[in-house]
């Protein structure tokens, strides 16, 4: 069975150290890794790995450079790491961007209401959520809680349920279990919708066995993509947590990788052979 992480971020050598820096003290967490390529290279190899989707945020409008420095990576590194594509609210040209990325091999996108500063559901987006979903891309978004923008309210469930509604062609990673500290919001207002998938990225052990229960029964496994948000926590303990739920082998298999590979497969074509 081939595990695939579905939510890590890294950043170039040169800005890495800073950039970790700067999330460790807005956040008051300590990253577990530098959020180097190689390290989460080497983190796979010790943790049988075989594939993870680095998400990249681009918080400034320039978002085409790190798409650019994202092809350059992949072409080097191989299949191992796969990209998705960085855009922000503001990138001139938007339908451009997202055909130069659909053009590129880029399956989806990443987006974060609270570093990019939008709300999920405002209306400035829909031209964005629109041309993903005419190009049958997938959007990976942060939803619920960030623990650096405590309260912000920007990614609820609630507002990601708008997009759904508005947008039922395109589908969504709703990040964090769907709601990052808001999963009785996530199961309210995100069950039924045939667009959504949730993956478990800074999710090991955090949610109580008994909420984790309820949205496993109410979105099925099948709809749970493994996720770590590695730098910021362990790969190892994120792939423990999925081992240790009160589900079958079948299922924790489906999670850890059947269920991305498929998704992946329908979405995107390029995991095919792999």
């Amino acid at each position: 069975m081939k595990i695939i992480d579905i939510h890590t971020h890294t950043f170039p050598e040169l800005i890495a150290g800073k950039a970790i820096s700067k999330l460790e003290k807005s956040s008051g967490c300590k990253a577990v890794g530098t959020g180097l390529q190689k390290d989460l290279l080497f983190s796979m190899q010790e943790c049988g790995i075989g594939l993870s989707v680095i998400a990249p945020v681009a918080t400034s409008p320039n978002s085409h450079s790190i798409n650019l420095k994202s092809i350059a990576a992949r072409e080097e590194i191989g299949k191992s790491l796969y990209f998705l594509g960085a855009l922000h609210p503001e990138t001139p040209d938007i339908h451009g961007e997202i055909s130069f990325l659909k053009e590129n091999g880029f399956g989806g996108v990443k987006l974060h209401p609270d570093y990019q500063d939008f709300f999920a559901d405002d209306a400035k987006m829909f031209p964005i959520y629109e041309e993903l979903e005419r190009q049958g891309m997938f959007l990976l978004m942060h939803c619920g809680e960030d623990i650096s923008f405590p309260n912000s309210g920007k990614g609820s469930p609630s507002r990601t349920a708008a997009v759904l509604k508005n947008f039922p062609e395109l589908n969504i990673i709703a990040a964090h279990l769907g709601g990052y500290l808001q999963w009785d919001e996530t199961l309210e207002h995100l069950a039924g919708f045939p667009n959504v998938w949730l993956d478990t990225a800074y999710c090991a052990f955090k949610p109580e066995q008994q909420t984790m229960r309820k949205i496993i029964d109410t979105f099925g496994t099948n709809k749970i993509l493994f996720g770590s948000d590695w730098p910021w926590m362990e790969q190892k303990k994120s792939i423990d947590y999925i081992k240790s739920l009160s589900i079958t082998q079948a299922q924790k298999d489906d999670i850890l990788g059947g269920n991305a590979l498929r998704f992946f497969i329908d979405k995107t074509e390029r995991l095919e052979n792999s």
